[in-house]
């Protein structure tokens, strides 16, 4: 369980077990609290991170097993799983057919087995894309890891900066399909299953994601089927996790989470981060009140973002802007005492949260659900010509929307919701969310019961109009913990317990602006005149940037100076170009100093 590295080399390398050490340098650069695994059986070398105890592999004959990431210790019926998936393989490209997921919780991760007398490593993606894993392929040497920078540690030399990466990054704000910030590295599509051997590599589907298309349906049955669920899959890791924190930000997901925890643990307590004021931090503290658990509390540090930008562009490999790393100073600070943390990610993407009523009635084609994406997640209107240098841009496969349009035609559903609701699972929370937890990693281990395949499948069993305005998502809720149903919800300024049509009043009113919409969590880290944002300016515009970096020095000077002057508001794009170019230092200079964080307090 945990991080990992997997090697297969056939270059006859002296010394694997050096590879792995130059791996593990690169995994736990910057610290952690994880205990380290390792086994090597040539061609094959593999590491594990782990905050349990017990080593993860598994040896059988010439086989080696590993399940690799977060979850619940795999069970014979994950191993049967991972075999199924092998058969899998070696059946004809054309047979469409899939392989069941087990009937228990899998937890997020990825399933590896080496064979010495097939001479074949296979690789089960996680089946939702929420334990990310990444592949390079070459004649002699194969490296699967779960984070690009231990493939850049074994062979730094044969890898050049994404392209495509770049431009995804630059419009939508996440990496998207298989890009990663290396060319060379791939991310494995999730729900498929990967064998490699000596000059060769194959691939099957085995899992494509469906939710239901049915119209109506028992709400109440629904519900209690998604909290028994929910209490099974937190319930199969209760053994391994005596005691644990809720991540609890006040909103749906976090409340969820910690109904489901309080059923299963007897010592649940909560941690919030936020700003004073700031909803997260006002309606935690009620929730958490209610719940009658101790809450801690951590506001958002004044310097966070010239801090500790650098360690967050080092720990998601520049896969994520580094805005969206505020607070993980303050999880570190609180890993001595939480070292295994439930968070609620998936919920919202999950069971209706983005969810319009045009979503429920138009049809799913790819590209009306490409459109809809691309006009939410675009974040600016310039041409990639005005952003990025000619000699980058130049080297891109595919536009950025094309490569969302090609996404959407692997997951078009009969109606618009379902579409959406498989990209938002597979891409959004997959890119973005999961990413979020790899910030802390290597401090604290996530328990996500919401991405679990076994209450995936249970929310994707809810037809989409009893997915629509979180309807069967809040009885679920009511049901399981009504004193948290009565709390106010943030998304739409009113209790989760009242019908739909005045929470979508609710939520129409925040977005017209007439109800007070409260200042976010994190504050504003880039306001004009803070220490943030003389750093930030002074980081985009030194000559070393302009000269050297990614982009086009005019579009750089032209955010800066719009956004210091308060002409225009160009936060996510200055987040993520301070980030990208944090990465090109960090990996392509090889200045990995920028990534030692400071010691945060306890």
């Amino acid at each position: 369980m945990g991080r990992f590295v997997a090697i297969l080399d056939w270059s006859h390398a002296p010394d694997l077990s050096a590879s792995l050490r130059r791996a593990r340098e690169v995994l736990t650069h910057g610290g952690g609290r994880e205990r380290a695994f390792e086994i090597v059986r040539p061609p094959f070398a593999a590491l594990a991170l782990t905050h349990h105890g017990a080593a993860p592999f598994v040896e059988e004959g010439d086989e080696v097993r590993l399940a690799a990431g977060f979850g619940p210790p795999p069970a014979a019926e994950t191993w049967g799983f991972l075999a199924r998936c092998g058969a899998h393989l070696r059946r004809p490209a054309a047979e469409t057919a899939g392989v069941d997921l087990p009937v228990g919780p899998m937890g997020r991760q990825v399933l590896l087995r080496w064979s010495a007398g097939e001479g074949q490593l296979t690789v089960v993606a996680e089946p939702n894309g929420q334990a990310p894993a990444f592949a390079y392929l070459s004649p002699e040497l194969a490296i699967v890891a779960s984070e690009p920078k231990a493939i850049w540690a074994l062979c730094r030399g044969a890898l050049t900066p994404g392209a495509d990466a770049l431009a995804d990054l630059m419009t939508y704000g996440q990496p998207l399909g298989e890009h990663t910030l290396f060319a060379e590295v791939r991310a494995l599509e999730p729900g498929t299953v990967h064998g490699i051997g000596h000059g060769r590599a194959e691939r099957r589907t085995y899992l494509v994601p469906s939710f239901s298309d049915a119209r109506g349906g028992d709400a109440d049955a629904l519900a209690d089927a998604l909290n028994r669920a929910l209490l099974e899959t937190l319930a199969a890791q209760r053994e391994a996790t005596p005691r644990v924190t809720v991540a609890l930000s006040g909103g749906m997901d976090s409340r969820y989470a910690l109904a489901g925890a309080r059923r299963v643990w007897s010592e649940v307590d909560a941690f919030t981060f936020g700003a004073p004021g700031s909803w997260d931090v006002a309606l935690a503290g009620e929730v958490a009140r209610r719940a009658g658990i101790a809450q801690r509390h951590r506001p958002p540090a004044a310097r966070f973002l010239p801090d500790w930008a650098g360690y967050a562009a080092w720990r998601t490999d520049g896969l994520l802007g580094c805005l969206h790393a505020q607070g993980m100073d303050a999880m570190i600070a609180q890993s001595g005492r939480a070292r295994f943390v439930v968070n609620g990610i998936g919920g919202d993407v999950l069971l209706g949260s983005f969810l319009r009523p045009g979503h429920v009635l138009a049809p799913g084609d790819a590209t009306r659900a490409a459109d809809f994406v691309a006009r939410q997640r675009r974040f600016h209107a310039r041409p990639l010509e005005d952003v990025l240098k000619p000699e980058w841009l130049e080297r891109a496969q595919a536009s950025p929307r094309e490569t969302l349009a090609g996404i959407m035609r692997r997951y078009a559903g009969a109606r618009l919701g379902n579409t959406l609701h498989a990209y938002w699972l597979r891409h959004h929370c997959a890119r973005i969310s999961v990413m979020g937890l790899a910030l802390e990693a290597p401090w604290v281990e996530y328990v996500t019961p919401l991405v679990d395949p076994l209450f995936v499948r249970s929310g994707a069993a809810v037809p989409l109009e009893l997915r629509f305005m979180t309807r069967v998502y809040r009885r679920a809720l009511t049901r399981l913990a009504p004193e948290l149903a009565r709390v106010r919800w943030e998304r739409v300024g009113l209790a989760p317990r009242w019908p739909w049509p005045a929470l979508f009043l609710g939520k129409l009113g925040l977005r017209l602006g007439w109800l007070r919409r409260p200042p976010p969590a994190g504050g504003h880290p880039l306001e004009p005149g803070s220490a943030a944002w003389s750093w930030l300016e002074s980081l985009l515009l030194e000559p070393d940037t302009l000269a050297e970096g990614f982009f086009v020095p005019s579009y750089l000077r032209a955010i800066v100076g719009e956004h210091g002057s308060g002409r225009s508001a160009h936060t996510a794009e200055l987040g993520m170009a301070v980030t990208l170019e944090l990465w090109r230092r960090l990996f392509v200079e090889g200045r990995t100093d920028l990534a030692l964080p400071p010691s945060p307090d306890a």
